[in-house]
């Protein structure tokens, strides 16, 4: 009977310690999944928040840098080494050159007409490539087990913006964030559409025409104005002011009699009768003059010169508004005579020429269907182009005028008679003299190169395209008034 009750009591033991050690293997198990869990989730969530830190708002401002300085470089690259137009999609080799710069800060030879591609130094890549963006990420999250990085750049699109002076550049970007023994990963993708500005960069097609036609180093920046949004813009119904009669022809600010005489008077136009006139201390010495006098006959006015004048009813001149040029108001006027001849008393007509003159002199980009867009403008030929142009081409096509120190005739002897558009310029298009623009404000003037900025000439086809019939009829030099040159 002990011994059954002894087997009894040892079959018990067995049943009890291997359920006891049963529930500890369980209890153990239980608890190493339940740590591996929250490892797992610990990665997870670490992984999401490394993740989050990689925000739309981080991304857009690094993406706006990015491709400002891709372009700022693109742009002078392609000064010597014009980028290819693409087959189908005119400007695929620009979106290509870009993705692969903003993306390591290189760009392939394969996409220049030259096969000469572009390299960022290892500084460059570190302040404006995605692979330097989440280098430096990296840095920041190294202690925490986590690695970011970027898979790759695609959908890459450089096109026109809503203005003529902007740029679109698109793409979509996909990174990711993995841990160290990479055992949890997540990626992640964002859109972008920025919008580059390209006002301040010097414009490639102008320079590389200088650079390759006269060995000349040129680098004019581009601007652009809401004031002149055509070249219509540039000439007005209302640009003709007045008229009167007199002699010769001049450009320049307008003093009234009783001022204070400066050093530079014969850039000026004395106002004023002619007893006023006369009564201004070195009178003689200014370059023209506006007499104020109610005679119809010059010979009843009373003041004897062969300097250029126009005389103004005293009426009419009430009615006239001399145009802003600075701080001063100007004025061109032109007379059918010659200056210092005996036939004074001819027609005489007075302009605005301010517009013009500050689109001339502020070297504005101007909207204009026959000019290379911007885009265009990084290829090669834009003012001659082999290629049909597109309609959104013209859209947002762009002239300018070249006037600068140093271009001028007596450097550049073949210049002189070119227009200073400079789509007519670069195709050799012979042009005009225009009154009160530089090199020519004055016969005297005109009738010598100017050593600075040259002559200024427009050609006959502009003139009959932007300038208004009997307005402006006499400002450019051929129009039978008053001769420009001796």
């Amino acid at each position: 009977m002990s011994s059954r009750k002894g087997f009894f009591f040892v079959v018990i033991s067995l049943i009890v310690l291997v359920y006891i050690v049963g529930s500890l293997t369980m209890w153990t198990r239980t608890i190493s999944l339940h740590e591996q869990q929250i490892s797992e989730d610990f990665r997870i969530t670490n992984l999401e928040f490394i993740a989050d830190q990689v925000s739309e708002d981080a991304i857009d401002e690094f993406s706006e840098i990015s491709a400002s300085y891709a372009l700022y470089v693109l742009n002078n690259h392609t000064i010597e080494h014009p980028v290819k137009r693409g087959d189908n999609a005119p400007y695929s080799y620009i979106s290509l050159a870009m993705a692969e710069m903003m993306n390591n800060g290189t760009a392939s030879g394969d996409y220049f007409e030259d096969g000469v591609g572009i390299e960022y130094d290892s500084r460059d890549v570190n302040a404006y490539t995605f692979s330097g963006f989440f280098e430096r990420l990296n840095d920041t999250f190294r202690n925490t087990g986590v690695y970011v990085g970027s898979k790759y750049v695609e959908n890459f699109n450089v096109s026109y913006g809503e203005k003529v002076d902007l740029i679109n550049v698109s793409f979509d970007i996909y990174f990711y964030a993995e841990d160290k023994n990479q055992l949890a990963s997540i990626t992640r993708s964002i859109s972008q559409d920025e919008v580059i500005s390209i006002t301040g960069l010097a414009d490639p097609a102008v320079a590389r025409e200088f650079k390759q036609r006269y060995e000349a180093r040129v680098r004019k920046p581009i601007f652009i104005t809401d004031e002149h949004p055509s070249l219509y813009s540039l000439f007005g119904e209302n640009d003709e002011i007045g008229m009167g009669t007199g002699q010769g022809w001049f450009y320049g600010p307008v003093k009234e009699a009783g001022a204070e005489s400066g050093e530079e008077n014969y850039h000026h136009i004395l106002l004023g009768t002619a007893d006023e006139i006369r009564a201004q201390k070195e009178w003689s010495s200014y370059g023209a003059y506006i007499i104020i006098s109610n005679e119809t006959e010059i010979e009843n006015v009373g003041l004897e010169t062969e300097k250029p004048f126009i005389v103004i009813d005293s009426k009419e001149l009430e009615n006239i508004e001399f145009p802003q040029c600075g701080k001063e108001k100007c004025v061109l006027f032109v007379s059918e005579n010659e200056q210092g001849t005996s036939e004074r008393d001819n027609p005489s007509r007075m302009y605005d020429i301010e517009k013009l003159r500050d689109a001339v002199l502020c070297a504005y980009y101007i909207q204009d269907p026959e000019g290379p867009s911007y885009l265009e403008r990084l290829m090669e030929k834009p003012f001659e182009p082999e290629y049909d142009r597109t309609s959104e081409e013209m859209q947002f096509g762009l002239s300018t005028f070249l006037v600068w120190n140093g271009l001028n005739g007596e450097i550049f002897p073949e210049m002189e008679y070119y227009s200073r558009l400079d789509r007519e310029f670069f195709n050799e298009e012979s042009g005009i003299l225009i009154r009160g623009m530089p090199g020519c404000k004055n016969k005297e003037m005109c009738s010598f190169e100017n050593e600075y900025l040259g002559r200024f000439r427009l050609s006959q086809e502009f003139i009959d395209t932007y300038m208004i019939e009997d307005v402006h009829t006499h400002i450019p030099c051929n129009s039978g008034w008053g001769e420009c040159e001796e």
